[in-house]
């Protein structure tokens, strides 16, 4: 009942699955993805984050290892982090990693208030812009806006 998807045309070289699931919470996990696109390395993470901050909080520190990582040319965490407070701990954790990533308000997709779904790239100035898509199929989609990044690769 629980999931998250990577769609990709690319083949994976190496797909990993991380359990970030929390006693007593609603199971949570990450999708770690590797790829050779255009002679670069690249490993995406897709997840979802719990809905507490103690959650999330333990959920990014599982994950730190396989971000912390430096075998790729390129890493991207995009999912659903369910923070939106800019000094939070799990958003500082992932700014330490990453650098700043521009925050669209995603949640609720009707009346879009809070930027919990975020797209991170390392490095940093291979992000030119993430923006929610606000067109009415993606309103009805699910309670919350997805988000299109451009990055260079």
């Amino acid at each position: 009942p629980y999931g998250n998807l990577l769609l990709s045309r690319a083949p994976a070289l190496r797909c990993r699955p991380h359990d970030l699931s929390i006693a007593g919470r609603e199971p949570r996990g990450a999708i770690e993805a590797d790829f050779q696109i255009r002679g670069k390395r690249l490993r995406i993470f897709i997840t979802h984050f719990g809905l507490t901050a103690n959650e999330r909080n333990r959920q990014v520190r599982m994950l730190m290892p396989a971000l912390d990582r430096d075998d790729t040319d390129i890493c991207i965490l995009a999912g659903d982090i369910n923070e939106w407070r800019p000094a939070a701990r799990t958003l500082r954790a992932l700014r330490h990693v990453f650098g700043t990533s521009p925050a669209p308000r995603s949640f609720p997709a009707q009346r879009p208030v809070f930027a919990l779904d975020r797209v991170y790239v390392a490095p940093r100035e291979l992000l030119n812009d993430v923006r929610a898509v606000r067109s009415a199929p993606a309103r009805i989609a699910s309670d919350h806006l997805p988000l299109l990044a451009e990055i260079d690769i």
